[in-house]
């Protein structure tokens, strides 16, 4: 009887994760990567799906100044040391969500099970973060925009 037991939580423990797949046009940076970061702690894997239409609140000039500011930080011995940011819209939304997960095994566990696309070339069915979604009257910067304005090149 005990064998049995320890042999249902072993193939319990093998169980796939569940895989689901997002859209991110229109969702809101911070709101989506805190979302996701949840899920994929609990063991979901995650697709995320048309990243350069994920979108940052706030006014255009002041982002542009608060990212082109980080790409200034270097450390003085040597500046290939510096913090490292990417340009390119699908790497920013993957470090906004890596950055949201515990630095522990756990987390970067959770981190593997995660992937960002630029666009949807599949026409796949995806699903929708409703607590995310930009709310009407605000000041926003689509993801896109933002990099192409920050000099990347995709």
């Amino acid at each position: 009887m005990v064998i049995f037991m320890k042999a249902a939580k072993r193939e319990m423990q093998k169980e796939k994760p569940v895989l689901e797949e997002y859209d991110a046009s229109g969702m809101v940076l911070g709101r989506f990567a805190s979302i996701i970061a949840k899920k994929l702690i609990n063991g979901t894997k995650i697709n995320i799906y048309n990243a350069e239409k994920a979108v940052v609140t706030g006014s255009q000039k002041v982002l542009l100044e608060k990212y082109r500011a980080r790409f200034n930080y270097r450390a003085k011995g040597n500046p290939e040391k510096g913090p490292k940011y990417f340009k390119v819209p699908h790497l920013m939304l993957k470090q906004t969500i890596t950055k949201m997960l515990p630095t522990t095994a756990r987390g970067v566990k959770a981190s593997k099970n995660l992937k960002v696309y630029i666009g949807n070339d599949e026409n796949k069915k995806l699903l929708v973060a409703e607590k995310s979604k930009l709310k009407q009257g605000l000041k926003y910067l689509e993801l896109s925009n933002l990099c192409k304005k920050l000099g990347a090149k995709w």
